[in-house]
């Protein structure tokens, strides 16, 4: 994934373009000891800088990945005198801290891109055993309810001495029990058959 604006691994030179602005003709020099000096100096210093030939730079705080965000011309950060010869043939606009600040925050490397793709997979894949597992339990718990009301109902028409309005409540009762197990079973059947479907898809 590449970022918005010119970059480069703290320490390193030159920059690499970026998605939204390439380096400008003049950032592309890969000899200059001003720029290497400079790149080596921030590295370790987060927040905007000024490169000896006017330009912006912005590094990262630690505990992020040490990218340095660079050939900008950012507001307060910049000297326009500096750069007015050098940006002949490239359109550089003038930005603010928080959009450079905002871009750098939610931009990742490849690596750390890769690693919360992993991390995701693997919650995903917990989730989906602790997911199945429960649906199994449900299942045999729902089918027992079945067989359960299956059974009294049985029972029910070898009683006697029971009025028929109760026989009636209980017959009603049991019915409904049974209905109600038999829904659970298609939804989860129809529920299955749908994240099955997406699996494939």
């Amino acid at each position: 994934m590449i970022p918005p604006f010119p970059f480069a691994k703290a320490g390193n030179y030159p920059p690499i373009d970026g998605l939204i602005q390439r380096v400008p003709k003049f950032c592309k020099a890969k000899d200059r000891p001003q720029c290497k000096a400079h790149y080596k100096t921030i590295a370790n210093r987060p927040g905007f800088h000024t490169c000896p030939f006017g330009f912006t730079s912005y590094c990262e705080p630690p505990g992020r990945d040490s990218f340095v965000y660079t050939c900008l011309r950012v507001a307060g950060h910049h000297n326009r005198k500096m750069l007015r010869d050098k940006l002949a043939d490239d359109d550089v606009p003038v930005i603010q801290e928080t959009t450079v600040v905002r871009a750098a925050s939610h931009w990742m490397p490849d690596d750390a891109i890769q690693a919360k793709i992993l991390e995701t997979e693997q919650n995903v894949g917990r989730a989906m055993i602790f997911l199945n597992g429960t649906v199994h339990e449900i299942r045999k718990l729902n089918s027992h309810t079945k067989v359960a009301a299956t059974e009294l109902s049985k029972l029910l028409d070898q009683l006697t001495g029971i009025s028929w309005q109760d026989e009636h409540i209980f017959k009603k009762t049991i019915t409904q029990v049974f209905h109600c197990a038999s829904l659970i079973s298609m939804r989860l059947s129809s529920t299955f058959a749908v994240y099955a479907a997406c699996l494939a898809a």
